[in-house]
């Protein structure tokens, strides 16, 4: 069964990772470059993954930081445990 389900996935999983990498190299790698270092390349990467990760808006979780909304759930789950 979970074979199936991680073979329907494996789509998904690809397209999502392959426009993420779009976006990072035309957002990060592309508009900055030339870079002097590699050291320049990992620092500008990493607060991209940073940016990505916690701070941009997501329409569709209502505007709000990915790192919020994980926060929200899990207070929820929280919430929920204490009054059952």
């Amino acid at each position: 069964m979970h074979a199936m389900r991680d073979e329907a996935l494996k789509p998904h999983v690809v397209r999502v990772f392959t426009e993420n990498v779009e976006v990072y190299s035309s957002e990060v790698i592309w508009r900055k470059e030339p870079w002097r270092s590699l050291d320049a390349v990992e620092s500008a990467t990493l607060k991209w993954v940073d940016w990505y990760n916690n701070h941009r808006l997501l329409e569709h979780i209502g505007n709000i930081p990915p790192a919020e909304a994980e926060a929200a759930y899990f207070a929820s789950l929280e919430e929920k445990a204490g009054a059952a």
